[in-house]
């Protein structure tokens, strides 16, 4: 039996202890984002409420940081994607010569 058939055989009971122990995680985590401000308390009266934190969640000023880097990850894929297909296109053109 190879590793790949042996992590095929475990997988799903990795995906099991992993799911059970997310609320564990995840609140745990809101604590912790909440404690470092990085989420705003729900007495705060946030513009987006996060599910799972009591009502914590973003203001619009969070929200406006947490889009930036949702937009910077997002123009860092399709570069590293674009550049990537590039290199293909270009070894492909190379090995035809």
């Amino acid at each position: 039996m190879s590793d790949e058939d042996t992590l095929l055989l475990l997988s799903p009971v990795i995906l099991v202890v992993v799911l059970g122990s997310l609320p564990m995680w995840w609140a745990g985590g809101a604590q912790w984002l909440m404690a470092h401000h990085v989420l705003i308390a729900a007495s705060s009266s946030p513009l987006v409420a996060v599910p799972g934190t009591n009502g914590a969640g973003l203001d619009l000023r969070r929200v406006a940081i947490a889009a930036a880097v949702v937009l910077v990850a997002l123009a860092c894929a399709v570069s590293a994607l674009r550049h990537r297909y590039r290199r293909a296109v270009q070894q492909r053109l190379q090995g035809l010569q």
